[in-house]
């Protein structure tokens, strides 16, 4: 009997061995996985709060300039017509000046023109051309070899003209993708006189064409080129003659409006 209480005993000091070692295990494998997640939670990124826009209330456009205080169009530049206004200004313009098409005489000079705009887009400008003009290598050759003096058709040494100037043209360009230049074309037509020298009749009156460009540096100057062609009839019959000029020209009174 003895010996069957030592068994149970015995038996019983085995398997509260085991019960308290099984209870250590799961609550060392319980430390570890409250380890972990505390690791997660530090290694894992706090979200973001949401940031709420707030309400924008449009209001009812009833013209186009109310378009600009939407705040649909913040982010959208207006454009304006014309950077360099005329309506009402005269405008002053000087420049260099040379023959394009006498293939006797080499004629170059200045150029000086003044104008005053009713408008945008019309104005009338007295336009005049000083040149001066020395025989072309052909027009020697001509005289040495055949005797024959092509000065007989005369030579430009000016021109004076009155012309309506229309400009139905304007925008804008970029200068070596830096810099955005405004600039107006306009087309002209109107009569003026051409003075040569040769020839018995030297005051010939005729019809004259322009076209050209200015751009805008400033509201008040800027940087014109322009093309003029005449014609006018002499004794020897009609002829013409196209002009270049670049230069450049100032406004005035300064602009008070756009």
């Amino acid at each position: 009997m003895w010996c069957n209480f030592q068994r149970g005993f015995l038996f019983f000091v085995l398997a509260l061995s085991a019960l308290h070692s099984s209870g250590a295990k799961a609550q060392s494998e319980d430390q570890d996985l409250d380890q972990i997640e505390a690791e997660i939670k530090k290694q894992a990124p706090v979200p973001k709060a949401k940031i709420e826009k707030p309400e924008v209330i449009e209001k009812k456009a009833d013209s186009l300039s109310d378009l600009t205080k939407s705040s649909s169009f913040s982010d959208v530049s207006i454009l304006q017509r014309r950077y360099m206004p005329k309506s009402g200004r005269f405008q002053f313009y000087g420049g260099l000046a040379a023959s394009m098409n006498d293939p006797w005489n080499s004629a170059y000079g200045v150029s000086l023109a003044t104008s005053y705009n009713l408008t945008e887009a019309w104005g009338v400008e007295l336009k005049s051309f000083f040149m001066s003009s020395t025989p072309s290598p052909a027009a020697t050759d001509v005289n040495s070899n055949l005797g024959v003096s092509a000065q007989s058709f005369g030579s430009m040494t000016g021109f004076t003209g009155l012309l309506l100037n229309w400009t139905p043209i304007y925008g804008k360009i970029t200068l070596a993708n830096h810099k955005i230049i405004p600039f107006d074309m306009y087309f002209s037509g109107g009569a003026g006189q051409t003075t040569l020298t040769g020839i018995s009749n030297a005051n010939p009156t005729g019809a004259s064409i322009a076209t050209g460009q200015i751009f805008a540096i400033t509201r008040s100057w800027g940087l014109r080129w322009d093309l003029t062609w005449n014609f006018y009839t002499i004794s020897v019959g009609s002829l013409n003659n196209v002009l270049l000029s670049m230069g450049a020209c100032i406004y005035f009174p300064e602009a008070s409006y756009r």
